[in-house]
């Protein structure tokens, strides 16, 4: 038969009391669904644009090296010049894909757009200009980023309605409530893009030695003071 369990405790130094380790408890925001949909899209958008990229990068470099010579070293400066990250841009963020491609729609002048009509990939009745593709990745940059300010905007107004389900606990001259427990507080403490929740306050000397401790079942909890 094991241990008895027991919470672990935090000895602090030069004073700071112990502190069960215990979980506060954050308010979670309503399912949504379109905002659950919009991220099953980008995660199938995102697969294509990797396989754009991965392929492009890769038809350009292998071209290059079987031409050789000075035709060989002009297709690996316009791959460099069209994928100046290589093959590390399928480790961007969504935000930082959408950009990119922007970037690329701008230097895509017509005389590029000439040089890359001239790059067929495939063969036979399935085969395509290079530009197909080019065009193909930077309207998926485009989808993308309008995806992601349409999830920015789900999520600020859900932590704006999470905010406001909330009840106001301040008083009339603005300090917030809280009920005296000896020499604590507890009152409510917001941070920024995250729900409100209730933390029980000691003096100055004790938040400060406030920490976080790894609970005894492995993760992570937050050091409240009883």
């Amino acid at each position: 038969m094991g241990a008895p369990h027991h919470p672990r405790r935090y000895a602090g130094g030069s004073g700071c009391q112990s502190a069960a380790v215990t979980s506060l408890p954050l308010v979670k925001p309503p399912q949504n669904d379109r905002l659950a949909a919009i991220m099953n899209l980008e995660a199938e958008l995102d697969v294509r644009h990797d396989s754009i990229l991965h392929g492009m990068h890769g038809s350009l470099t292998s071209m290059a090296e079987l031409a050789g010579g000075d035709e060989g070293a002009a297709l690996i400066a316009l791959r460099d010049q069209l994928l100046p990250d290589g093959q590390q841009s399928m480790l961007k963020s969504y935000r930082a894909e959408a950009t990119q491609a922007a970037q690329l729609e701008e230097q895509l002048s017509p005389p590029l757009r000439a040089r890359t009509d001239g790059i067929q990939i495939g063969e036979g009745a399935s085969a395509k200009r290079l530009t197909v593709f080019l065009d193909e990745w930077t309207a998926i940059g485009k989808e993308l980023g309008a995806l992601e300010d349409e999830k920015g905007r789900i999520e600020a107004a859900a932590g704006d309605a999470v905010r406001t389900s909330l009840p106001d606990r301040r008083r009339p001259h603005g300090r917030p409530a809280g009920r005296r427990r000896g020499n604590r507080t507890t009152a409510t403490v917001t941070l920024s893009g995250a729900p409100r929740f209730s933390v029980s306050l000691m003096s100055a000397h004790a938040i400060f030695c406030a920490a976080f401790v790894n609970t005894s079942s492995g993760g992570f909890g937050a050091v409240r003071y009883f």
